[in-house]
């Protein structure tokens, strides 16, 4: 996965990051704090702080002591709460450390880490964005009409979002219900 977007949800105020995978079809939104917000933005934008913020510090104290980060996993989504682990290594060890996405993510970013999902994982809380072409031929190859997309998750095809301005008409369209409810 890779950082697609931050954007704020209008209904209820709280950032959100937009995870997005290598081939484009999927897509992970997972709301987060303010503070963790601003410090995956201020890296994405390259904004340099006088001093180490929170997320630096951690990556140089892993770094200072002989340790590098080559990946967060985004593993788990139980009671509406994602679960996130930063893997760090050195030589042949190998250590995971429990943290919330938003962090694992922030520090992921400013390692050059690799941001992985699970599986059952997107499922569950993907964001789905329907290709209309791709709906016309299934309607056409059904006989016509019904909503293809009754009988469970929505399979997410399509091009994605690129800019900021796609991203924010595509999440003043989404109903919060579509996402159930999340906990940071």
């Amino acid at each position: 996965m890779r950082v697609a977007g931050l954007a704020m949800d209008s209904a209820s105020n709280v950032p959100v990051v937009v995870l997005r995978d290598v081939d484009n079809m999927h897509q992970l939104p997972i709301w987060i704090g303010q503070v963790e917000a601003m410090a995956i933005a201020t890296e994405i934008e390259g904004v340099k702080h006088s001093r180490p913020m929170t997320h630096d510090l951690l990556c140089n104290t892993i770094e200072q002591v002989g340790w590098r980060v080559p990946k967060v996993e985004i593993f788990d989504l139980r009671d509406n709460t994602f679960y996130a682990r930063i893997v760090v290594s050195r030589g042949d060890e190998e250590l995971e450390i429990d943290s919330r996405p938003s962090d694992a993510i922030a520090l992921a970013i400013r390692a050059g880490a690799r941001i992985f999902a699970a599986d059952h994982v997107v499922q569950q809380a993907r964001m789905d964005i329907p290709d209309p072409e791709a709906e016309e031929q299934e309607a056409l190859e059904e006989g016509g009409g019904g909503d293809r997309f009754a009988a469970g998750p929505k399979p997410l095809v399509g091009p994605m979002p690129d800019s900021d301005d796609e991203w924010e008409e595509l999440l003043e369209k989404l109903d919060p219900s579509d996402f159930g409810k999340y906990k940071q």
